[in-house]
């Protein structure tokens, strides 16, 4: 599972303030250590079809119009990967992916960063990278053919593929 939130057009977490009062938020995006990431999601750079009409859109906005973009990006990921990736692969090169905002790095109001399709796809671009399941147990150090050898936490990574493969 991912966990979306908007963004506005500056890449900064999607808020509403009180026009009497800026100190008051009436509407902000999720937010917390749950998050993921961000994507656009504002009434200023989201539009959807209209319901009252065949021929007109209206603005949108908050998570429900962030979501579909990761949605998109999730499929676009499994499309171009040349063997089917695991759901934790698909969140993991999105994360991975993601434009980092500011304060550099993991934060409560962007998550790992906004998400980037073209950073997404490269990381996984066959044959120059591989995506791998291992066995850990905590922090390790793992050595990946004659040439490589990363740090790692957990049991994921991407990592650039050698003549070992």
């Amino acid at each position: 599972m991912i966990s979306v939130g908007a963004s506005d057009e500056n890449g900064e977490r999607a808020e509403v303030r009180s026009p009497q009062n800026p100190n008051i938020i009436i509407w902000g995006s999720n937010y917390g250590k749950q998050l993921d990431v961000i994507t656009p999601g504002t009434s200023n750079i989201v539009y959807t079809t209209d319901a009252t009409s065949n021929s007109s859109y209206s603005a949108y906005s908050g998570t429900s119009a962030a979501a579909p973009h990761v949605t998109g990006l999730a499929a676009l990921i499994m499309s171009y990967h040349p063997t089917p990736l695991a759901p934790e692969d698909v969140e993991h090169i999105i994360e991975y992916g993601a434009t980092d905002q500011l304060p550099s790095g993991y934060d409560i109001e962007s998550g790992f960063g906004r998400i980037d399709a073209g950073n997404s796809l490269d990381l996984i671009e066959f044959p120059n990278y591989r995506v791998v399941h291992y066995e850990a147990q905590g922090s390790q150090a793992v050595q990946v053919g004659s040439l490589h050898h990363i740090d790692m936490v957990g049991d994921y990574d991407i990592y650039p593929a050698g003549p070992q493969w």
